[in-house]
């Protein structure tokens, strides 16, 4: 009896984990490609927000091109970070996530994604993104280009 609980555990585990790695994909799968600005980010004054650039090339090697960066310059992204890394990107940022999907960008080396990362708050619904950083209106980018090259 002991042997068949420790079996069923351990399959839910696996499929819980399963279940977690295929949205992980899904979702990288449906942010890659190009996307261009339709609608800026901007404050109450109406300026620009500087941390949104006219376009993205989010690549399925987990790195972004940004029309705001130097010819070959690459930024690195990532999606669904694990809990402790969105938690403590939260409290750094006083965000309220919930109900939102975080886009982590880092520039440059190291692995601090929790302290270091440019967060933002995104949504995808057919080919129009909509990216939002805190104390700046959302953004929204119409996709032009599929990932799937």
């Amino acid at each position: 009896m002991r042997t068949i609980f420790r079996v069923i555990t351990a399959s839910v585990i696996c499929l819980v984990i399963t279940a977690g790695l295929a949205n992980a994909a899904d979702l990288r799968a449906r942010l890659e490609g190009v996307w261009k600005m339709v609608r800026p980010s901007t404050d109450a004054a109406g300026n620009p927000c500087p941390f949104v650039p006219e376009s993205f090339d989010f690549r399925k090697d987990g790195t972004v091109i940004m029309s705001n960066m130097p010819p070959g310059m690459t930024a690195r992204y990532r999606i669904a970070p694990a809990e402790d890394e969105a938690k403590a990107v939260a409290a750094r940022t006083g965000v309220n996530w919930k109900g939102k999907e975080m886009l982590l960008m880092m520039m440059g080396p190291g692995d601090d994604w929790a302290g270091r990362s440019m967060p933002y708050r995104y949504s995808i619904k057919g080919d129009e993104l909509t990216l939002e950083v805190k104390d700046w209106s959302p953004s929204r980018f119409k996709r032009v280009r599929s990932g799937r090259r």
